[in-house]
């Protein structure tokens, strides 16, 4: 919406850190319950409630914060490297 304000590349590793050492830590986590890596730590509940899914939804936001704080620094570097031209 703003072609010429400045990209915060710093805000964006950051979270992208922070998202994938979450991942890890999640997987970790099922590790050192006596499972495997990535175990479902949380039961999973009734089918159709809103928490029937265990630790797979924070693993699918961890996930999809790194792709795309990732994918929004990859694209404003290439905006950045066009406007220099």
């Amino acid at each position: 919406a703003r072609p010429r304000a400045r990209f915060n590349h710093t805000a964006f590793s950051v979270v992208a850190g922070l998202a994938g050492a979450g991942f890890i830590g999640l997987g970790l986590l099922g590790l050192m319950d006596g499972g495997a890596f990535l175990r479902p730590l949380l039961s999973t509940g009734t089918l159709g409630e809103l928490f029937s899914a265990g630790t797979l939804p924070l693993l699918y936001l961890a996930v999809g914060l790194k792709v795309g704080s990732e994918l929004a620094g990859l694209l404003a570097s290439i905006s950045e490297f066009e406007a220099a031209d």
